[in-house]
């Protein structure tokens, strides 16, 4: 028998325990060499036990240093994620921000009614009107100084500016802030939402949509998003409910519906009447313009339902404001204010595809 031989099976041996018992086996394996060889191996199953051990352990500290760059690489990964959050997301108090909107003060008039249910979200508690809205504009128009001014005639307290949309983590962490504003009116700030829905990354668009309808539920925030292109009946167009589109950018009336099959038409005609009626008997009256006619121009105009939903809750938003103007328990929707909800609600914009990507 080969040495290499005799020491597997003395190892054989060993790790079963049974050295001592098949003692007559090793010595006729080894013969006079068994008492020289046997102190370089464990001599019981409890030193074999210490060994193993020692093993484990060797290999625990083996392994975690071999781990140590990957753990360097997670920290300095997360180290980087963490900064670009902090550069992606500002909160400052409103009275800290600038609102000249040098021009533009006659459109604080036509939104008057939006600013009124940003101050007082309780007084327009009982109508359902989402608080995300939409400024569209060229680029450097006043966007978001339109935004602060907002923030500003509203008496919010702080807005939450989400710089780059498209980090998901800084969607995550805006999530939290808005969360964490109880008592206190806030505005959510997105400009160039448009660059989010553009680029299409499923992470995004899941964290972007958690924020909105987030927000969406709670009374004391304020949703307002950015955008200088837009197409109508997109994702974006979806999302945002009212839109207030600033000179300069190009728009042409409502878009044509073509010619749509009978049901669908016959169904969009049946929702008309439904909300109609039931601003009806809410309490709100219609003035200068026949359900018939209300409802032609709102079918001319949209391509869904909640295009219905939406243009009925912005005239019962301005109507009502109005009352509360005029301190009067009348609360009247007429032409003007439907011709002005529809342009809030349906928006067919030829936009200039290179300005996507200015400021």
């Amino acid at each position: 028998m080969t040495a290499r031989a005799r020491w597997d099976d003395l190892r054989y041996l060993i790790s079963l325990g049974h050295v001592n018992t098949h003692a007559s086996y090793a010595t006729t394996l080894y013969g006079n060499h068994l008492g020289t060889l046997r102190p370089a191996f464990p001599k019981n199953a409890m030193d074999l036990e210490v060994v193993n051990e020692q093993i484990i352990l060797l290999a625990t500290i083996l392994g975690a240093v071999v781990g140590v760059p990957v753990l360097i690489e997670f920290l300095i990964d997360f180290r980087k994620r963490r900064k670009q959050v902090a550069l992606s997301i500002e909160d400052v108090p409103v009275d800290s921000v600038r609102a000249n909107l040098a021009g533009l003060d006659h459109l604080l008039s036509e939104i008057a009614e939006l600013i009124d249910r940003a101050r007082d979200p309780v007084a327009y508690a009982s109508l359902k009107l989402g608080n995300e809205i939409l400024i569209l504009g060229p680029p450097q128009s006043g966007k978001r100084t339109l935004a602060h001014r907002i923030a500003k005639d509203a008496k919010m307290s702080r807005i939450v500016t989400v710089y780059n949309a498209r980090n998901a983590d800084a969607l995550v962490r805006a999530k939290d802030l808005v969360l964490r504003a109880e008592g206190e009116k806030v505005m959510l700030l997105l400009p160039r939402i448009d660059l989010v829905f553009e680029r299409e990354d499923d992470e995004v668009l899941s964290e972007l949509d958690a924020l909105i309808e987030t927000s969406s539920q709670l009374s004391n925030v304020q949703v307002i998003g950015t955008a200088v292109y837009f197409e109508p009946d997109s994702v974006i167009d979806n999302v945002f409910g009212v839109k207030i589109v600033l000179p300069g950018f190009t728009t042409e009336g409502p878009p044509s519906t073509g010619s749509r099959p009978e049901e669908v038409t016959r169904m969009l005609s049946e929702v008309a009447d439904f909300y109609l009626s039931a601003a009806v008997e809410g309490g709100y009256a219609l003035s200068g313009i026949t359900t018939q006619e209300a409802r032609d121009k709102i079918l001319a105009a949209v391509n869904n339902p909640a295009e219905i939903e939406d243009i009925i809750a912005i005239c019962q938003t301005s109507a009502l404001y109005e009352a509360r103007v005029k301190q009067s328990p009348q609360r009247v929707i007429t032409a003007r204010i439907l011709e002005r909800a529809i342009g809030r609600v349906i928006v067919n914009v030829i936009s200039n595809r290179t300005s996507r990507a200015a400021a």
